[in-house]
C-alpha cells in the first residue's frame, strides 16, 4: 500500500480487478475448451496471464497495477477449468470428485508459495522482483504445456457442442437445481477468500500485532489443511458417502464454526489458535470442488466446460463483491482494531449461515 499510496478500499480494488476479469474469463474459456479443446484454449489464456504479470510488476500507480492485474484474472481464468474438462473427460463420475481433490491438491502448492514463502521473497528482492520471478516460471510452464499437452479427448467435439452458446447459457441458466446451487459458491467462496487472499493478513498484523512472515505462517495453515484434505474430500464424496449434498453441508458447516470464531471470540482466542482455526478453513475450501461436480453432473458432459464455468462465476463474482464491501467498510469504520474487524467480519457470518441455510435445499447429483 506504502509503495503505490493507496488506502485499503483501493487496495481492496485493486485486488478485485483479478477476480472481475476471471469472471469475464469464465464463459468465453468454457464454451472454448468446448470446441477447441483444451491445449489450444490453455496456451492462449496463459500467454494473457503473462503479458498481465509483466505489466503488473512494472506499475507505478493505481491505474497500471490494476491493468495488469486484470489481464492475469483474464489469463488463469481457463486453467481451472481445463483440469476440469479433462477430469470430465476422461474419468468415470464417481471418480471425479477425487480426481479433482487431487488437482486441486497440486494447484494448492501455489496457494502456500503464495503465503508465508512469498512474504519472505518479497523482503529479500521486494514485490516486483517477486512478480518477475513468478513470470519467468509461468513462461516456462506455457513453454512446457505447449510441447507435451496431449489433444483433448475425442469425445470433447460431440454433437452436443454445436449448439449456439447463447441456446446452452439459456439451458444452464433456466435450470432450477443450478439456480439453487448458484448462489452457494458466491457466498462461502467469498468470504473464505476475502479473509485468506486480502484482510486476513490486515487482520493478524493490527490485531494481534504479527509481523508480516508470521501472518503468512499463519495463514499458510489454509493451504495446507486444503491441500492435506482435497483428494479425502473427493474419495469421502466419492466412494463412502456416495453424496455430494451431504459433503457441502459439513463444508458450510465448518465455515460457519471459522466465522463464530473470528467474529465472537477475536482478540479473546490467542493468536497461536488461529493456526487451528485456518486449517480448518483450508478443510472447508477442500469441498469447494464438489460444487463443480455437482455442476457438471446436471448437464451432459460435452458441456462440462461451459457448466463448470458458469458455476465458477459465482466463486469470483462473490470474491470480488466481498473484498471491495469489507475494504469500504474497514475504511470507514472507527474503534479498536479488534472492534473494526469483529463488526466487519459480521456479514462474513451471515453469508456463510445463509450458504448452509441453502446447502440443504440443494439436489443429490451424485447417482
Amino acid at each position: 500500500m506504502s509503495d503505490l499510496q493507496v488506502d485499503p478500499a483501493i487496495l481492496g480494488a485493486i485486488s478485485s480487478a483479478y477476480f472481475y476479469s476471471y469472471a469475464i474469463a469464465q464463459i468465453p474459456a468454457g464454451a472454448m475448451l468446448d470446441r477447441a479443446g483444451v491445449k489450444k484454449t490453455l496456451i492462449i489464456f496463459s500467454l494473457l496471464a503473462c503479458l498481465g504479470t509483466f505489466l503488473f510488476s512494472q506499475g507505478h500507480d493505481a491505474l497500471q497495477v490494476t491493468i495488469g492485474r486484470a489481464l492475469v484474472g483474464f489469463g488463469v481464468g481457463a486453467f481451472f477449468l481445463s483440469c476440469l474438462k479433462v477430469a470430465a473427460l476422461w474419468f468415470e463420475t464417481r471418480e471425479f470428485g477425487f480426481m479433482l481433490g487431487v488437482t486441486t491438491s497440486i494447484g494448492s502448492l501455489g496457494s502456500i508459495a503464495a503465503t508465508a514463502p512469498l512474504a519472505v521473497m518479497t523482503l529479500i528482492i521486494g514485490w516486483r522482483g517477486s512478480f518477475l520471478a513468478v513470470l519467468v516460471f509461468m513462461l516456462a510452464l506455457t513453454v512446457y504445456s505447449y510441447l507435451i499437452l496431449p489433444h483433448t479427448h475425442p469425445q470433447a467435439h460431440s454433437s452436443s457442442t454445436q449448439g449456439s452458446l447463447s441456446s446452452q447459457l439459456k439451458m444452464v441458466f433456466t435450470n432450477k437445481e443450478f439456480l439453487v446451487l448458484f448462489p452457494i459458491p458466491f457466498l462461502s467462496y467469498g468470504t473464505m477468500m476475502a479473509f485468506h487472499g486480502l484482510w486476513g493478513g490486515p487482520f493478524l498484523m493490527q490485531v494481534y500485532g504479527l509481523d508480516k512472515a508470521t501472518a503468512g505462517s499463519v495463514l499458510l495453515m489454509v493451504s495446507i489443511g486444503f491441500l492435506s484434505s482435497a483428494a479425502f474430500v473427493g474419495w469421502l464424496s466419492d466412494k463412502v458417502l456416495k453424496s455430494r449434498k451431504k459433503v457441502i453441508i459439513i463444508r458450510e458447516a465448518i465455515l460457519l464454526i471459522f466465522w463464530v470464531n473470528v467474529v465472537f471470540f477475536t482478540p479473546l482466542l490467542p493468536y497461536w489458535f488461529f493456526y487451528a482455526l485456518c486449517f480448518l478453513l483450508g478443510m472447508g475450501f477442500a469441498a469447494a470442488d464438489l460444487y463443480m461436480a455437482m455442476a457438471k453432473e446436471m448437464f451432459p458432459v460435452e458441456m462440462s466446460g461451459l457448466t463448470t464455468a458458469s458455476l465458477n462465476l459465482s466463486n469470483f463474482i462473490g470474491v470480488t463483491f466481498f473484498q471491495v464491501v469489507l475494504g469500504f467498510m474497514l475504511r470507514n469504520a472507527t474503534g479498536t482494531a479488534a472492534d473494526i474487524y469483529s463488526g466487519v467480519f459480521m456479514l462474513c457470518l451471515a453469508a456463510v449461515a445463509l450458504s448452509l441455510t441453502l446447502a440443504f435445499f440443494t439436489k443429490e447429483t451424485l447417482k
